[in-house]
């Protein structure tokens, strides 16, 4: 079948799914079941468009298939109301959600809160172009079906209830989209196809700017720049959708600063990293809007159970004052060439310290004398000196901090914590 034809099969049976006309769309189905065989995806599609049709006879050996070879949820939630409507004789309603074909809006001035959501997914509509899409993909060279289970674990119930019944029929679109090799970026337009107020479902990968909170911040001048954040998703987010994770904060003293080269070792360890790109030393005044945001993006729609801030210079002390504000949030902090904060605050000994500076860092005496002040107070605290000024040092220092703090972690709270109690104002 050429890529044309493909692509034009798709798009009637859209139409026709859409229109209520499942006798055509069941044609254009079995066509390309002829041409893919043995698709799982395409299977549940024709599974589908059977029930809809009431033809159960044939929908259920389908879904059967489904659970036996795949293990496949949807087939099973399928089969488990055909059956149902067998034994009461009564009409059985087919759930669909509504699939976004183009961007979202754009982003409202404030984040919409999560009990709002289940409202905006009520309006039901096709899951079979969730289906039939993932035969465009395997014509344009996919050729293994990559398998998406529900994922859970949201600070709320409502919003947790609208992201599964969501990504549980409109994550087959993307499929062909997302490559089992973590680190690949995902493409705007193919995370918001599945995105809720902006928010991304998360699978693994790189996601670049994504917005939160207020779309754009005015500065003083007149100039406008974006409040968003960059996140790298390890594997183990999709290979343990039961499990909560730990979460690096990166903060700068200049905007955009990336993973600073901890994409293997966030992989290695199962931890999600997350950039503020709007944080920087001469837009400092901004800083704590910025960080809510991010912080309210992460708590919302990520399984996040606490978090490391990594910061250098500006960016360090930004981050001390964030957790001098969320205190319950946070269990380490990597200080690089800097002390403390800018406000003289100070955050709980439970916070485990680490610090990175030069030789002739300007900042040196004074992280040499904060140092043992935090031991004095209770505080577990490691340093490491670096060759020359004011500087990052090499990416095996920040490496090292990070295990430090990680293992501590872990071996006081265990590796899988389960869902934090986290106070975000």
């Amino acid at each position: 079948m050429a890529d044309n034809d493909a692509t034009k099969k798709f798009n009637a049976a859209q139409r026709f799914f859409s229109e209520g006309d499942f006798d055509h769309a069941l044609v254009l189905l079995k066509e390309l079941n002829a041409e893919f065989p043995n698709t799982k995806n395409v299977l549940l599609a024709l599974a589908r468009c059977y029930a809809e049709l009431k033809d159960f006879d044939n929908a259920v050996p389908l879904c059967e298939t489904c659970i036996r070879h795949w293990n496949a949820p949807r087939a099973a939630s399928l089969l488990a109301s055909i059956k149902k409507e067998q034994e009461q004789s009564d009409e059985v309603q087919i759930e669909e959600v509504e699939l976004d074909t183009g961007l979202s809006a754009a982003f409202e001035a404030q984040a919409v809160p999560p009990k709002t959501l289940a409202e905006k997914l009520t309006k039901p509509i096709l899951l079979l172009v969730a289906a039939v899409s993932v035969v465009a993909g395997i014509v344009f060279g996919v050729q293994k079906i990559f398998e998406f289970e529900p994922d859970t674990g949201v600070s709320s119930d409502e919003f947790q209830r609208a992201l599964d019944e969501r990504r549980g029929h409109t994550t087959a679109k993307i499929e062909q989209h997302i490559s089992e090799r973590p680190g690949q970026i995902i493409p705007e337009h193919v995370w918001r196809q599945t995105a809720i107020d902006d928010r991304p479902d998360w699978r693994p990968g790189i996601y670049q700017k994504v917005p939160c909170g207020d779309a754009h911040i005015r500065m003083p001048d007149g100039s406008i720049i974006p409040r968003d954040i960059d996140v790298y998703i390890p594997m183990a987010y999709q290979e343990r959708p039961n499990e909560w994770f730990p979460v690096v904060t990166i903060n700068w003293s200049s905007r955009n600063p990336g993973f600073q080269g901890l994409e293997r070792w966030a992989e290695k360890n199962d931890v999600i990293l997350v950039t503020f790109n709007a944080i920087a030393n001469k837009f400092y005044k901004i800083k704590d809007n910025t960080q809510d945001a991010a912080l309210y993006v992460i708590v919302q729609s990520m399984r996040a159970n606490m978090a490391i801030a990594l910061g250098m210079s500006g960016g360090a002390a930004s981050c001390w004052e964030m957790i001098c504000r969320y205190p319950d949030n946070f269990a380490g902090v990597v200080m690089m060439a800097m002390s403390d904060g800018h406000n003289d605050c100070m955050i709980p000994n439970n916070v485990r310290v680490g610090y990175i500076y030069g030789q002739s860092d300007h900042n040196r005496k004074a992280i040499e004398r904060k140092i043992p002040q935090l031991e004095g107070a209770g505080f577990r605290v490691r340093s490491k000196v670096v060759r020359g000024g004011h500087v990052t040092g090499p990416l095996s220092a920040r490496e090292e901090m990070l295990t430090w703090i990680l293992e501590d972690v872990r071996a006081e709270l265990g590796h899988n914590t389960g869902p934090p109690d986290l106070n975000l104002r």
